[in-house]
């Protein structure tokens, strides 16, 4: 005699819901890259600081058109790092109190905020609190040879500051993919204790081309060195 299946409801219930959550996240993929070098000589408020860095600011795209900035930005151990990331109250000189993502000027000129990545700032009592934690992703790594910070800005989590230059994320997009060569008018500035107005800055200027891209290029021109070769061997009609 057949026995038949007898499903427990809750199985019936929770699979749908176990289907719906197992989705993949949609991917990111490379659009540009953009490149900068900061130190105290591109401050527009004069600067003493020593301290110098490299960053990368990379343009992404997922299957939904959305944006992200993703970047990485290594600095050396002039400045401290240590009172931002604990967000703890800084007192020396050297500490950061801001880590700011500019636009909308060239270098030697202020611009504006879209992008208050993390910001110490103090009250009326003198007492230190977060201001702008901005990006979910920030991760600030320090050790004895610099400070590295990593993190993702996304369009669709909503991490950007409108401005009288930009009114969302895409219009500061648009300028990122409208400019073949040199700079744009994004930079970044790193703010310390002893130099609020900024202790290194860098603009943010157009990178090498991918390896992807030179590969595609490089393709593309064996792809016509072979079709030129091949035309050569078709005889002609006499």
């Amino acid at each position: 005699m057949k026995r038949s299946l007898h499903l427990p409801l809750c199985t019936l219930t929770l699979t749908p819901i176990v289907l719906s959550i197992s989705q993949p996240a949609q991917a990111f993929e490379l659009v540009r890259r953009f490149t900068s070098s900061l130190d105290a000589s591109q401050e527009v408020d004069e600067s003493t600081s020593t301290a110098t860095g490299f960053a990368t600011l990379d343009l992404l795209q997922d299957n939904n058109n959305n944006f992200a900035l993703k970047y990485e930005v290594v600095v050396t151990p002039e400045l401290d790092f240590t009172a931002l990331n604990n967000e703890t109250a800084p007192t020396k000189g050297n500490d950061i109190i801001f880590f700011h993502l500019h636009a909308g000027a060239s270098r030697g000129a202020n611009g504006e905020l879209p992008f208050p990545i993390k910001e110490l700032r103090q009250d009326d009592l003198g007492n230190y609190f977060v201001a702008s934690d901005l990006d979910d992703n920030l991760v600030i790594d320090i050790a004895n040879e610099g400070t590295t910070i990593t993190g993702l800005l996304e369009e669709a989590k909503g991490e950007f500051v409108a401005t009288e230059s930009f009114s969302d994320f895409p219009s500061l997009v648009e300028e990122l993919l409208s400019v073949s060569e040199g700079d744009t008018s994004l930079y970044w500035n790193i703010h310390s204790l002893d130099f609020p107005g900024g202790a290194i800055r860098g603009q943010v200027a157009v990178g090498t081309p991918e390896p992807t891209s030179l590969l595609s290029l490089l393709s593309l021109g064996l792809l016509g060195f072979s079709c030129v070769k091949n035309k050569q061997k078709i005889p002609r009609n006499s």
